[in-house]
């Protein structure tokens, strides 16, 4: 069988065309299964239009630059947002990367669809770059500031975690930039809203590029110590349960005869 290399160009794309499918019809269900009330349709729409739109572009990575689109969709998912959320995020470059008309996205979408994407495009806009922390907080008040829905900001969240998430493809000069960029705005942003989950990963991935051997020393001794820490847990576990049941369902405790087993002490 030939490699994927030698494979005829049309197959590449056909492939490709159909894992991107697969991956809009697992957002749908994922939007079905979160707000069974809303109709999908208006993201499916949405897809079929960015797909006529970006086309003939394509990340660093190789992938078609759709695959962006629909991963950023897909995070916004996971924290179970709402049909117009995701479709804004299906759009949120389709004004600046494809001069895609913002009236004509409210004539097929409505006014909320047109005005987040168009607030996504206005923060893209922004030079968010700043030297000094009092500079990056004059910019991250301009940013909150100049947004009325929350939901502007949960999508260029989104967006800017999958762009982390696939940092590795670009330049080093680029990855210290963004990263930077991403501990100065986006992080301290994400905190503010209560996003603890999306600000800690933003921060990892931006400390793996800011420094990298201080991240890879610390993840070697993470690993290291993963074992002794899995051990203490399960320990911790199995102390808080009656003690007729650490004897016969945990097996550090099964090996102990019965009164030592029963004697171990509860956690408060």
């Amino acid at each position: 069988m030939p490699s994927p290399s030698n494979l005829p160009l049309s197959f590449n794309r056909d492939r490709a065309a159909r894992q991107l499918d697969a991956r809009l019809e697992d957002l749908l269900e994922k939007l079905r299964k979160n707000r069974p009330s809303e109709d999908p349709w208006m993201v499916r729409r949405a897809y079929e239009i960015a797909t006529e739109r970006h086309h003939d572009q394509f990340r660093s990575s190789g992938e078609p630059y759709l695959s962006h689109l629909l991963e950023v969709a897909h995070i916004l998912a996971d924290m179970r947002l709402d049909a117009t959320t995701l479709t804004a995020a299906i759009l949120h470059d389709a004004i600046e990367d494809t001069e895609y008309p913002v009236s004509r996205i409210e004539e097929r979408f409505g006014a909320d669809v047109a005005h987040l994407v168009e607030g996504v495009t206005k923060i893209g806009r922004l030079k968010m770059m700043a030297p000094e922390a009092r500079q990056a907080e004059n910019v991250r008040k301009m940013l909150l500031a100049m947004v009325n829905d929350v939901r502007v900001v949960l999508v260029k969240l989104a967006d800017r975690l999958h762009n982390m998430r696939t940092l590795e493809y670009l330049e080093p000069g680029k990855q210290q930039r963004i990263s930077r960029e991403t501990l100065d705005i986006y992080s301290p942003i994400a905190l503010r809203l209560g996003m603890s989950v999306v600000r800690g990963e933003l921060e990892d991935l931006a400390f793996r590029y800011l420094e990298p051997e201080a991240f890879f020393a610390l993840q070697k001794e993470i690993s290291e110590k993963a074992p002794s820490h899995k051990k203490f847990l399960a320990a911790k576990s199995c102390a808080r349960k009656p003690a007729w049941d650490r004897f016969t369902t945990c097996s550090p405790c099964a090996s102990l005869p019965i009164r030592s087993a029963t004697a171990m002490p509860r956690s408060a």
